[in-house]
């Protein structure tokens, strides 16, 4: 069943979208690598007596 005319979405606001969410897909996908580092990061610097680098992470997580 075809679509009536007050859903047709123009092929330019299709590629701004999908470019919207690319970059939105993009920062979380990044926030996501860095908690996961920050997590990894913190017993390693503890482990090598860098408690100034671990200190505050361990902070950040409580």
């Amino acid at each position: 069943m075809p679509s009536s005319i007050e859903n047709y979405v123009p092929q330019i606001a299709v590629k701004e979208i999908r470019r919207q969410a690319f970059f939105v897909w993009g920062v979380f996908a990044l926030l996501v690598v860095v908690w996961f580092f920050l997590i990894l990061l913190a017993p390693i610097a503890e482990a090598n007596n860098l408690t100034h680098f671990s200190i505050p992470i361990y902070k950040f997580f409580i």
